[in-house]
């Protein structure tokens, strides 16, 4: 006889009481039940995905790959998915097959689609050294994290002294502000520390700001900025 206890909230499974009398059906209707929700979750194969939209497919749980005729992704390659289905969530995970490019996730939640953002890698950024103008010289240098944020720590020296509107250096593209500005520096000559700044365009051109008296012959400059370029 079947269960005469509550059946189980999501798969509808037997529960039975002491005084039950289970029969062979009911396990194989139970087995029946199990093997229906699991499906092809486990063991799942990995489906190949040709020409569609990654925001408009109907997507479960499992793994995917796809070719460059696909949509929507976040730069065109070929990528292994792990999508991840719960309710109306869907978590996308996606893995590049380029060389040397990092995973990246996208999730639908509260009826939209939200954008593509690269995860968060552990490897440390690449220092360089700052482009600076012919005849200066110059320590330190300027790096890039993953989350766009440019830091250039340096000591720039000119042998013959730093004037207002100099131009010091350039920084090259995916390295340059979202929008230009002036930030403080230190200058130092005659044994007098005297403060200044130091103007960054869009373009990445740094430039002295100073009074025209004294004339300094050495620059630290220490600043983090955004940029919006990849």
């Amino acid at each position: 006889m079947s269960s005469s206890g509550t059946p189980t909230p999501h798969l509808g499974l037997n529960q039975w009481l002491p005084n039950d009398k289970p029969e062979r059906a009911d396990f194989n209707s139970d087995n029946q039940k199990i093997e229906a929700a699991m499906g092809n979750k486990v063991n799942k194969s990995i489906q190949s995905l040709t020409g569609i939209d990654v925001e408009n497919y109907s997507w479960e749980t499992g793994y995917f790959s796809t070719t460059t005729s696909v949509t929507g992704l976040p730069f065109s390659s070929a990528w292994r998915i792990h999508c991840f289905k719960d309710g109306y969530d869907i978590v996308l995970l996606a893995f590049p097959t380029a060389a040397n490019k990092d995973p990246y996730i996208k999730y639908y939640a509260n009826g939209q689609w939200r954008a593509w953002k690269q995860l968060a890698t552990a490897a440390p950024p690449t220092l360089y050294s700052l482009p600076i103008t012919s005849g200066l010289t110059a320590t330190g240098g300027y790096y890039k994290n993953q989350f766009g944020e440019i830091t250039i720590q340096v000591q720039i020296n000119n042998s013959s002294g730093f004037k207002n509107g100099d131009v010091i250096a350039n920084l090259p593209a995916g390295y340059r502000p979202k929008s230009g500005f002036n930030h403080t520096a230190t200058y130092h000559g005659d044994n007098t520390y005297s403060p200044g700044a130091v103007s960054i365009s869009t373009d990445g051109v740094i430039s002295v700001k100073v009074n025209s008296s004294p004339v300094v012959s050495n620059m630290y400059l220490n600043l983090k900025f955004l940029t919006n370029e990849s």
